[in-house]
């Protein structure tokens, strides 16, 4: 039993050490519409050059103080440079921005 159990807790732990890996990303496009709005933040379509497409969290708390200052550039047909972390739900490519570049 405490050789499952160990084995158990070497895979969990492997799992976990991938899933640490550093996911950060840099896209560039437009924003297209707002998704979803809340109550500190929005999600919007955006469509990279490449003509990808990502919902991106745009929130005070995931951007913090300072950079949340460049929030009112986020409007329909912006054309800026996002970088944040990237996830996939399903098949629908995320980002949580971090950063906005003008």
């Amino acid at each position: 039993m405490k050789k499952i159990l160990i084995l158990f807790i070497t895979i969990q732990l492997s799992i976990s050490q991938l899933l640490a890996i550093d996911s950060t990303i840099s896209i560039t496009g437009k924003f297209i519409n707002v998704a979803t709005n809340g109550t500190d933040g929005d999600i919007w379509n955006f469509e990279t050059t490449n003509k990808e497409k990502y919902k991106v969290v745009i929130s005070i708390p995931n951007m913090g103080e300072l950079e949340s200052k460049k929030i009112h550039l986020v409007k329909e047909n912006a054309k800026l440079e996002l970088i944040g972390e990237f996830y996939l739900l399903g098949k629908e490519k995320n980002l949580t921005v971090r950063k906005i570049i003008q």
